[in-house]
């Protein structure tokens, strides 16, 4: 019997290695095809105005974001933002995307810190940005700024960021998050930093895109629960996204790319 039991064991670890080796594979196969695929539609893609991503034309003209592996779609993509952005950089699939974060970060930072490492040496993100390579760029800044007495000196100081962005590359995608919100218990707290102020600064946000003619992303209320706050197991310290909900957040920015 005992033999018998450790052949009986012996076969289902086999069973479920070979399993979980053949579902590998089928993953691979599948993410190869759709590349190919990909591919292929990139190259009889016709009629791109120069200057153009290629891959925007794409889109559209009708191509399905589900089907442009995520590699391709974000190379030409800067993501500015504090330690949240930092998250999302350390968990996120989008690797070849450029990610212009650093812990604390502000928008009176983007233009007096020297962080980002370019051509060989630390420079602010506004400068950095004067460079003009890339096709997209998603801003997340604020968190930060909460406590300020003048919410209006932070957008004139954001509003600034995005004209540099629109004059060093006047065909970039431009894309203003909202401010992520914080949980219950980190709102009710009694720090600066809560979702009333929050939800004052994503208003001021809203408009503030309106008026530069550019995207704004809700990106909140993806990781957001049925109160608005941010879920309280998506994060330890209710301020911070962990990889579930940085994902949840790359998730949707992936659904709002047009």
């Amino acid at each position: 019997m005992k033999k018998k039991h450790i052949l009986f064991t012996v076969l289902l670890c086999l069973t479920v290695v070979t399993s979980v080796i053949f579902s590998g594979c089928t993953e691979e196969k599948k993410a190869e095809k759709k590349e190919i695929a990909f591919k292929m539609k990139l190259s009889e893609a016709t009629e791109v105005r120069e200057g153009e991503n290629p891959i925007d034309k794409l889109v559209a003209d009708g191509y399905k974001l589900e089907n442009i592996p995520k590699d391709y779609y974000f190379r030409d993509a800067i993501f500015i933002g504090d330690s949240r952005t930092q998250g999302l950089m350390m968990f996120s699939t989008m690797k070849n995307a450029t990610f212009y974060a650093d812990k604390g970060m502000s928008t009176v930072g983007a233009f007096k810190k020297a962080a980002i490492p370019k051509d060989g040496k630390l420079v602010t993100i506004a400068d950095a940005l004067k460079a003009g390579d890339y096709g997209k760029l998603y801003i997340s800044l604020g968190i930060n700024e909460l406590g300020y007495p003048n919410p209006d000196k932070f957008i004139e100081r954001y509003a600034e960021l995005v004209d540099i962005a629109k004059k060093s590359n006047p065909k970039a995608k431009i894309f203003v998050q909202g401010i992520l919100p914080v949980s219950a218990n980190k709102s009710a707290s009694g720090s600066t930093i809560n979702n009333e102020k929050i939800m004052e600064y994503n208003n001021k946000l809203l408009a503030m895109a309106r008026d530069k003619k550019v995207e704004y992303i809700n990106v909140g209320e993806s990781v957001a629960d049925q109160t608005g706050a941010l879920a309280q197991e998506g994060s330890w310290d209710g301020i911070h996204l962990n990889k579930e909900y940085c994902l949840k957040w790359e998730k949707y920015i992936m659904e709002h790319m047009v």
